[in-house]
């Protein structure tokens, strides 16, 4: 069997789930497409060989936002053409290609699942363009795999079966952060100096953008140091986003907190692990 996995871009959290399902399925061939290489809010880089599953990139090296849609919904319908999978995988339903995947697989009569994590109240809902949405995915989807609960009630609420959703969404590769934190444990004084971080401390690992409501952990963070004193630990931010200049300001002038930011952090677990 051939298992089709649509995704705008390949994530650090999605290289686990996708390993875990080859593993899982090893008798069958489980194939990923990005988009593209990024997208504008999340630039992350990831190392692409020896994944453990089958990779490509609808546009390789380009920012998904940066491609002309009909393009994009053109090269995935080739892609899909050219693989005929027995199942499609497709991560959300926002981008036009995604859309063109789930109806790829209904001509075709091929097993369409839905995979996504958003909840009703990511943001404000309009009734109107709820309703149309419900009717699009029960249309096109035979099935859900989503994040949680919460994004389980969401597709509840648009109408989809409860019995034809499953949750487990996010994966973590345990074994990889085990690995990495023993032999960080080892060097644990020498990393520390090199990346400059605090005895204790708070970690935040993440984009610095407004729905992470990280303003809110400044704030309580500095409320925090004023009750502790000097037997406060540290704060740091790992990860860079719209905010970083914001959060820089905050953290200094409101608690003068260190500001710890690197995207290569998520390219090398390892650092992250100390």
């Amino acid at each position: 069997m051939k298992i089709s996995c649509i995704e705008p871009v390949l994530a650090p959290y999605s290289i686990p789930r996708f390993t875990a399902l080859q593993t899982l399925k090893r008798k069958d061939i489980i194939q990923v497409m990005a988009l593209g290489a990024t997208e504008r809010m999340r630039e992350w880089q990831v190392h692409k060989s020896n994944l453990g599953f089958e990779y490509a990139e609808a546009f390789p090296g380009e920012t998904v936002e940066n491609i002309e849609p009909d393009a994009l919904a053109a090269r995935v319908t080739s892609w899909l053409d050219e693989e005929d999978p027995q199942a499609v995988v497709i991560t959300g339903y926002y981008y036009p290609a995604m859309r063109a995947a789930a109806r790829w697989a209904r001509r075709r009569g091929r097993a369409s699942i839905f995979m996504g994590d958003s909840q009703w109240g990511d943001r404000r809902r309009i009734a109107l363009r709820e309703w149309a949405k419900g009717w699009w995915v029960r249309r096109h989807y035979d099935a859900a795999f989503a994040a949680g609960e919460r994004t389980a009630e969401y597709l509840m609420r648009m109408g989809f079966p409860r019995e034809r959703i499953w949750t487990g969404y996010d994966v973590v590769d345990n074994q990889a952060f085990a690995t990495g934190a023993a032999l960080a444990r080892e060097e644990a004084g020498s990393l520390r100096k090199r990346l400059g971080l605090p005895e204790r401390y708070f970690l935040f690992v993440g984009r610095f953008a407004p729905e992470k409501n990280l303003i809110r952990l400044v704030e309580a963070y500095a409320e925090y140091r004023k009750t502790a004193g000097q037997s406060a630990w540290g704060l740091v931010l790992v990860g860079s986003g719209p905010q970083e200049t914001e959060l820089r300001a905050r953290l200094s002038g409101e608690c003068g907190a260190r500001l710890s930011t690197s995207w290569a952090l998520f390219a090398r677990r390892p650092d992250i692990l100390c």
